[in-house]
């Protein structure tokens, strides 16, 4: 996957027309327009939703995020497009805060009620808390596209398929390590600029069998360190492993 990035600010407008185009738009009584990625949020609670069932959300649902609570969101797009949407919306107050996706149109995320908001601009958006503390509610997007070709059958949306050469699985199976990280970084550099980061982080990990057992940002001290942990460690452990035959650690700058 290659993260897309825009060399002048983003306007809510064109980010607007970009995602209808792209045919993201959505009737507000449709449901499963979005899908909660529920092992990436953290302290989130999912109030009217019309779907039946998670991970599918609807128009109109309301998500309260709990004191640094984290909302990691992405559209139910057709099997045919070819970009994946994607917004994290962090609460970076004390306070229990709500958003609601009620807007008739992507990104869905209604600004009605929320206080002193910027706007969409160069993909980011930010809110004054409900008690009026400054940029306490922050939210980024970014659009994915697939670097792996159709004929690869490799599709990353919260998972990606590999093989490796464990024991008694069969000599004509393999696992490629560097396919896997290309796959997270931009789902990890999402992690950084919601926890406004921008210096290289050295990312380290271990799995055994199929659970990743360690995990560890390596980085200075830095304001928001435990969010870009926690972030990044609900990014890895998503990934639903092979059967290593052994230990297999992961080291990697991002």
């Amino acid at each position: 996957m290659i993260f897309l990035k825009c060399s002048q600010p983003l306007s809510f407008f064109y980010f607007i027309s970009f995602l209808t185009l792209s045919g993201f738009n959505a009737v507000a009584s449709e449901c499963g327009v979005l899908q909660l990625q529920s092992n990436r949020s953290s302290g989130i609670r999912v109030k009217s939703n019309k779907c039946s069932e998670l991970p599918y959300i609807s128009v109109g649902t309301v998500f309260e995020l709990a004191p640094q609570g984290r909302l990691w969101l992405k559209p139910t797009a057709p099997e045919h497009e070819r970009l994946s949407f994607q917004m994290i919306c962090q609460n970076r107050t004390e306070h229990l805060i709500q958003l609601e996706f009620s807007n008739p149109l992507s990104p869905w995320l209604s600004l009605a009620k929320l206080k002193n908001c910027s706007g969409w601009v160069d993909n980011k958006l930010s809110c004054d808390g409900n008690k009026g503390q400054k940029h306490g509610i922050y939210c980024v997007t970014a659009f994915l596209k697939p670097a792996l070709s159709n004929s690869e059958k490799t599709q990353r949306t919260s998972s990606v398929k590999m093989r490796t050469p464990t024991q008694g699985v069969g000599s004509n199976l393999y696992f490629d390590k560097q396919k896997l990280l290309a796959a997270l970084k931009p789902e990890l550099q999402l992690c950084k600029q919601v926890n406004e980061i921008s210096q290289d982080i050295r990312v380290n990990w271990i799995v055994q069998m199929t659970k990743v057992k360690m995990f560890q940002v390596i980085a200075p001290e830095m304001p928001n360190k435990y969010g870009l942990s926690e972030c990044m460690e609900a990014v890895v452990t998503a990934i639903p492993y092979p059967l290593f035959s052994r230990t297999v650690s992961f080291n990697s700058i991002f």
